[in-house]
C-alpha cells in the first residue's frame, strides 16, 4: 500500500511540474473575425472580481502561457538525448537546470510499458524499479532507472495520464 501511495504522489508531482509556468496564448488558434471572451485578472481586481470582461480576438489574450501545450515537438537537449524519442504525442514539456519533465497526450498503459522496455534497451538498467498495479479498476504504472552516465528516468501512468522526468 505504501508503494501505491508513493506512486500516486509521484504521478501528481509530475503533473504538477508540467503545470508550472503556463501562460495561455490563443492568438494563433482563434479566428480573428470572431470575438473572444477572456478573464482579465487586473480588471477583475479593480472591479471587485464580479464579472469577467469581454475582449476582441485581436487584443492581447496572453494571460496564461501553456508553454507549447498544443502540438509540442520533442525537444533536443542534454536530457532528451539520453532516451529514445517516444512514440506518444507530447502534450507538454519543460526543461530547466534540474532536468526535463514531460506529459503525454492520450497515452495508454501498454504504450508506457512498451516505452519502458525501450528505455531498458537504451541503457537504463541500473537500480530499476517497476510498479504495476490495478487499483479500483485503474492501472497505475511506474518505471524508474539510471543509466551508466548517471541520468535517472521516471515514467508514470495513472488514469489515462502519463508523464516522464529525466534528471542527473
Amino acid at each position: 500500500m505504501k508503494k501505491t501511495a508513493l506512486l500516486i504522489i509521484s504521478f501528481i508531482l509530475v503533473i504538477s511540474l508540467c503545470a508550472c509556468g503556463f501562460n495561455f496564448d490563443l492568438g494563433g488558434f482563434v479566428d480573428n473575425d470572431e470575438p473572444l471572451t477572456r478573464y482579465d485578472t487586473e480588471e477583475a481586481e479593480t472591479n471587485g472580481g464580479n464579472e469577467a470582461p469581454a475582449t476582441n480576438a485581436g487584443e492581447n489574450t496572453s494571460l496564461i502561457d501553456i508553454g507549447g501545450l498544443l502540438n509540442s515537438e520533442w525537444p533536443e537537449n542534454e536530457y532528451t538525448n539520453q532516451v529514445p524519442k517516444p512514440d506518444m504525442k507530447l502534450l507538454h514539456s519543460k526543461t530547466d537546470e534540474d532536468g526535463f519533465t514531460a506529459a503525454f497526450n492520450n497515452a495508454s498503459a501498454d504504450q508506457i510499458k512498451a516505452y519502458a522496455e525501450k528505455l531498458k534497451s537504451a541503457g537504463f538498467t541500473e537500480d530499476v524499479e517497476v510498479e504495476d498495479n490495478e487499483v479500483m479498476g485503474m492501472t497505475i504504472y511506474s518505471f524508474s532507472a539510471l543509466n551508466s552516465s548517471g541520468y535517472s528516468v521516471t515514467l508514470t501512468f495513472a488514469v489515462g495520464s502519463a508523464g516522464m522526468t529525466i534528471s542527473k
